[in-house]
């Protein structure tokens, strides 16, 4: 298998971070989470409006990213691990550089790494899902919520709890005790015979 570290693909056992890497050290920056079909990276444009507002907030510079760019690149990794059929995709950002704190640079650097996917993902769960609501941490409801961080403590946690608890999900609350997030799922409520899609 391959990844792919700053557009080179390497074999992905290969080291790429150092110890003093900002993401390893503080969750500086954040991540999407994607999927191919067919060849084709589904809702491209939505995954890299997500991706340029996160780097916004961030500080970190996205210069040298562009749409054809970042899909160019995940289309050619999945196609070299012979995963174009139906892959999962993480495209990770970090702030590039050590430092403490304060950073020395703005500029990013990034992995993409691909794994391919069962099938049995477009199959309709008939028998229902074990989850409760996970006590132990809140989403917050600041500027950054919106950002899927490289810091994901609180999803790792949840994701304990819900194996501790024989859970299969677990929902994660806001500060108001509202439901804003999940450890992986999304969640789709049926009301009085209407459909209201709601993707936390």
């Amino acid at each position: 298998m391959l990844l792919c570290h700053n557009g080179k693909f390497i074999p992905a056992d290969k080291t790429v971070l150092s110890a003093d890497n900002r993401s390893f050290r503080y969750g500086d920056g954040c991540f999407e989470t994607m999927k191919v079909y067919q060849g084709q990276l589904l809702l491209a444009d939505l995954h890299f409006e997500r991706l340029m507002a996160s780097l916004h907030i961030l500080h970190i510079d996205p210069a040298q990213f562009t749409r054809e760019y970042i899909t160019g690149l995940v289309r050619e990794l999945c196609q070299r691990n012979n995963v174009s059929e139906l892959a999962r995709v993480r495209l990770t950002v970090y702030r590039s550089g050590s430092g403490l704190y304060f950073p020395e640079s703005n500029a990013p650097e990034f992995v993409i790494q691909c794994w391919e996917l069962s099938r049995s993902i477009f199959e309709l769960n008939e028998t229902g899902l074990h989850i409760d609501v996970f006590p132990d941490a809140r989403k917050n409801t600041d500027k950054l919520s919106t950002i899927k961080s490289n810091n994901a403590l609180p999803y790792i946690l949840g994701s304990i709890y819900a194996r501790q608890h024989e859970l299969q999900e677990v929902i994660m609350l806001n500060p108001y005790g509202r439901a804003a997030d999940t450890t992986i799922a999304n969640i789709f409520l049926w009301c009085s015979g209407r459909r209201f899609i709601h993707r936390l």
